[in-house]
């Protein structure tokens, strides 16, 4: 199967179900769908994206080679999309210690951002949680960006916040 020219035939579940079968927990197809993600045109990178999310769910070790890679995109990336994405992947990870950091402060800075789109910011707000479970210290500076997000906040971001607060309780 030629992915590119797959993810390309069709923006559907079913599509992109079939690409996921595909891949598998085969390595090197995978590595073609990052390369994809990564360095192709949007339209390529967005339904790219889809499928990484979709594979990731199935074979979540598959991502772990990639873990700084995306980490820095979450800096770097100019579209929403695939900002998005990343960090909706990041929530389901375990990062490893060398990454906590600089996941830390990206997804920190997203948050704080006005500007970020609502997805962003609450799947942002997972990553960090997340992040303090194996760095409690940083438990205080997360409950007062949460906060932060509350007041204006959309229903579907308070709830996360809320939640989240209420999880940060018992960490």
């Amino acid at each position: 199967m030629n992915l590119r020219e797959q993810l390309l035939k069709e923006n559907s579940k079913e599509n992109a179900l079939l690409i996921v079968n595909y891949i598998g927990n085969d390595e090197e197809k995978f590595a073609e769908l990052v390369d994809l993600f990564l360095n192709t045109t949007y339209r390529v990178t967005q339904r790219a994206a889809w499928v990484m999310n979709l594979t990731a769910e199935k074979n979540i070790e598959l991502l772990f080679p990639y873990l700084e890679v995306l980490v820095d995109l979450l800096l770097t990336s100019k579209e929403d999309a695939v900002t998005r994405n990343v960090v909706r992947l990041l929530q389901f990870v375990d990062l490893p210690e060398e990454l906590l950091g600089k996941a830390f402060e990206n997804c920190f800075n997203l948050v704080l951002n006005k500007d970020s789109a609502i997805a962003i910011k609450a799947f942002g707000i997972g990553v960090l949680y997340n992040i303090c479970i194996k760095e409690p210290d940083l438990k205080r500076e997360v409950i007062e960006l949460i906060k932060m997000q509350l007041p204006g906040a959309s229903s579907g971001l308070k709830n996360r916040c809320l939640n989240t607060l209420k999880k940060m309780e018992n960490l």
